[in-house]
């Protein structure tokens, strides 16, 4: 039966048709995602504060989960799931926020989005081949922006 969460998460999907703010989790304190138009949105009933964003050519996968965590141990429970990982890098967005991020792999980019010293984050977790992520980065960077963490 591992077919029926993908059947659940594939009826929820939709195209953006131009770029469309998605909420996710708690509406009390959401996390908000700018979705780039062509990309496409799935999220499940099972795991709320989960949504997944795919590039119009669906080469690359983006998971994105509001946690209740700050972004240091946001990060830290995303990258423990996700294995051996280079070593963090913390930045700023344009957006004031706070992003911490390292790649897993050839394949993969673990991040964590939140207010600096703040009690909730989003993590962050960007899929494609090892020959294709590279040349995503820029995309992931553009969802990166595109977050938005109530504190």
């Amino acid at each position: 039966m591992t077919v029926l969460p993908g059947l659940v998460l594939n009826l929820s999907a939709r195209v953006a048709e131009a770029e469309t703010t998605v909420t996710i989790g708690d509406q009390g304190a959401p996390v908000t995602v700018a979705v780039p138009p062509g990309w496409v949105t799935r999220w499940s009933p099972l795991q709320g504060n989960t949504v997944v964003v795919t590039s119009p050519d669906a080469v690359l996968t983006i998971s994105i989960t509001a946690t209740g965590a700050d972004g240091a141990r946001a990060f830290a429970d995303a990258s423990r799931d996700a294995g051996a990982i280079d070593d963090p890098v913390t930045e700023e967005l344009g957006s004031g926020l706070s992003v911490v991020h390292a790649r897993s792999g050839d394949d993969a980019l673990i991040a964590a989005v939140g207010v600096p010293d703040g009690a909730r984050s989003a993590t962050v977790v960007a899929h494609a081949a090892a020959e294709d992520l590279e040349q995503y980065l820029p995309a992931v960077g553009h969802i990166l922006d595109g977050l938005h963490v109530s504190s």
